[in-house]
């Protein structure tokens, strides 16, 4: 007989946020707003099935989301280094083994980068200045 500890809904609610935070705080600054509702559409980072998860799965998810949203903010700040590549082609294939649909690789998000530096991103704050 094996035993399997099963994910808890925080955990659930946790992986959830990430990935909401990832497309509206850090996504608007690689693509348009256009190409962000087709995302959405298609299913990219859709948790279906998350509550089946076990308590192995989320975590590898929950870590994955967390490295690769540290990747694109380094990326954001101009630091484009190999490693960084690296990091985020093993959390991306982490991803993908969960089934979890996430369909870029890092040079997306590098060559998106590239003299589009201003997308439609949310302002921190509502004061003109």
């Amino acid at each position: 007989m094996k035993i399997i500890t099963a994910s808890t809904p925080e955990q659930q609610e946790y992986v959830m946020h990430m990935t909401n935070h990832l497309y509206q705080n850090i996504f608007p600054y690689f693509f348009n707003k256009d190409h962000m509702a087709s995302l959405h559409h298609s299913g990219v980072m859709n948790a279906q099935g998350i509550e089946e998860y076990s308590l192995q799965d989320i975590l590898e998810v929950t870590a994955a989301l967390q490295t690769i949203e540290a990747v694109l903010e380094c990326l954001l700040e101009g630091n484009d280094e190999l490693h960084h590549a690296e990091r985020f082609e093993e959390n991306r294939r982490i991803l993908e083994k969960r089934n979890w649909y996430f369909p870029f690789y890092y040079t997306d998000f590098k060559e998106s980068l590239t003299g589009n530096m201003f997308k439609q991103v949310k302002p921190d704050n509502d004061w003109i200045l």
